[in-house]
C-alpha cells in the first residue's frame, strides 16, 4: 500500500474492510469522517465504535491495483482487513484447502460505472475510447444469386401482363344442364373498397382482367396476408358446384418418399402470382367473371346523399340479366351527378363522434323530428 509492504487479512466473515490507525499514520493516507458511528464486533473484544474512514485507499494485491474504502479501527498485529465488500466486488475466491486466493482471469470483462470511470481518469488511469456500431445482418437479395442473375427474365418481381399462348389452357367443364350463376357482391367497409379499387386498377392496367357483360358473376373479398397487405380473392364456390370434378388420383406421400431413395439433389418451383400465369380457355372466360360495381362503392355513402336511388336509377339496369350494355345519356348524367354529390363537403366530411353535434329541431303538424 502506497509503496510499502503491509500485513493483510482476508476475512470472509467481515462485512467491511478495515485499516489500523497505526498503518494509516505510517502510510500517510488521509482520514475523513465516516458520517455515522459504526459498531464493529471483533473476536478480540465485544465491540468497537468507529466513525472514520480512509476513502479510496490505493492498494496492490497480486500485482493488481485496487481502490478500497477502509474503516479505521484500533487493530493489533494486522494492518489491513479485506472483507466481503472487497472480495465480492472483485470476485475473489478463497481456496481454503490450499490456503490461497483465486483471482478472476485477466480476459474477463469488468463492468464499472460512469462514476468509477470518472474517478479512475482523475487518478491518471490510462484508457481508450471504442466506438461501437451495430452490425445488422441483411438478407441476401435474390439478384445476388448467380443463376438468378443469368436468367433474370425468369425471376421477375411481379407478373407484367398476360402469359403467352401455350399448348395447355385451363378449361372449365360444366355438368350437363348447368346454367349461369351470378351472386350479389359482398358488402365492404370503406377501407376495403379503396383497396379493391386500387387492385382492380392495377389488374386492368396489366390486362389481367377486363370489363365483362357475362351472365356469370362471383363475389370478391379481401383476405389479409401475413405481411399485412390484402389479397384479392374471388368466391367461386357456386361455380365449383357446377363443374365436372377431376377424379385423377393424387399420389400417396409414402410412394413419393420411396421414390426419393438415394437422391441427394431436390428441386422445387414456386410461381409468383401463379393464378395469373395460366391462360383460361377463351370459351370459358365468361364463367370466371366476378362482380364489382361503381354503384356499390357509392352505396356506402347513400345515407348522406339525398335522393340516391333516383340518381342511380339508370345504372343498375345495365347489370340485369340478358340486358345489353348500352351507355345512354341518362347513364352519363346519373354518373356525373353521382360524382358531383360524392365530392361535395356534405359527403367528404363524416360525423366525428368525439366532437359536439348540433341538433336542429323541426316542428311538424303531427310529429317531432330531430336532424
Amino acid at each position: 500500500v502506497a509503496g510499502k509492504d503491509v500485513i493483510f487479512l482476508f476475512d470472509s466473515r467481515a462485512s467491511h474492510s478495515f485499516i489500523s490507525y497505526t498503518c494509516a499514520a505510517m502510510l500517510g493516507v488521509s482520514i475523513c469522517d465516516l458520517g455515522l458511528r459504526l459498531l464493529v464486533s471483533t473476536p478480540a473484544s465485544t465491540s468497537v465504535v468507529s466513525s472514520e474512514l480512509c476513502a479510496g485507499c490505493p492498494i496492490v494485491v497480486n500485482g493488481k491495483k485496487y481502490k478500497v474504502n477502509l474503516i479505521c479501527l484500533p487493530l493489533v498485529d494486522i494492518d489491513i482487513i479485506l472483507g466481503m465488500d472487497w472480495l465480492s466486488a472483485n470476485r475473489i475466491l478463497i481456496d481454503c484447502a490450499n490456503r490461497r486466493l483465486i483471482f478472476p482471469q485477466e480476459e474477463d470483462e469488468l463492468l464499472i460505472s460512469a462514476v468509477q470511470a470518472e474517478s479512475m481518469l482523475r487518478d491518471g488511469a490510462e484508457c481508450c475510447l471504442l466506438l461501437a456500431t451495430m452490425s445488422v445482418e441483411t438478407k441476401r437479395v435474390i439478384a445476388e444469386i448467380d443463376v438468378v442473375r443469368d436468367f433474370a427474365e425468369v425471376f421477375l418481381d411481379e407478373v407484367p401482363g398476360l402469359p403467352p399462348v401455350r399448348e395447355m389452357e385451363f378449361s372449365i367443364d360444366l355438368v350437363p344442364g348447368a346454367g349461369p350463376v351470378s351472386v350479389a357482391p359482398y358488402r365492404m367497409a370503406l377501407a376495403e373498397l379503396v383497396e379493391l379499387k386500387g387492385q382492380l386498377e392495377d389488374l386492368l392496367e396489366k390486362q389481367l382482367v377486363r370489363p365483362s357483360v357475362s351472365p356469370w358473376g362471383a363475389s370478391v373479398l379481401l383476405v389479409k396476408k401475413k405481411d399485412g397487405g390484402s389479397r384479392l380473392c374471388v368466391d367461386y364456390r357456386q361455380l365449383n358446384k357446377l363443374t365436372i370434378k377431376n377424379k385423377y388420383p393424387l399420389p400417396q406421400i409414402d410412394d413419393l418418399m420411396d421414390q426419393l431413395r438415394g437422391a441427394s439433389v431436390f428441386s422445387k418451383i414456386d410461381l409468383r402470382s401463379g393464378y395469373h400465369q395460366i391462360r383460361v380457355k377463351e370459351g370459358d372466360i365468361p364463367k370466371i367473371a366476378f362482380r364489382t360495381s361503381f354503384v356499390g362503392l357509392a352505396g356506402y355513402y347513400r345515407r348522406f346523399i339525398e335522393g340516391f336511388s333516383k340518381i342511380v336509377a339508370p345504372l343498375p339496369q345495365l347489370t340485369r340479366k340478358e340486358q345489353p350494355f348500352i351507355w345512354t345519356d341518362a347513364c352519363e348524367r346519373s354518373f356525373e351527378e353521382l360524382k358531383r354529390r360524392l365530392t361535395t363537403s356534405h359527403v367528404l366530411v363524416l360525423p366525428d363522434s368525439g366532437e359536439p353535434l348540433t341538433c336542429t329541431v323541426m316542428l311538424l303538424t303531427r310529429v317531432w323530428g330531430v336532424c
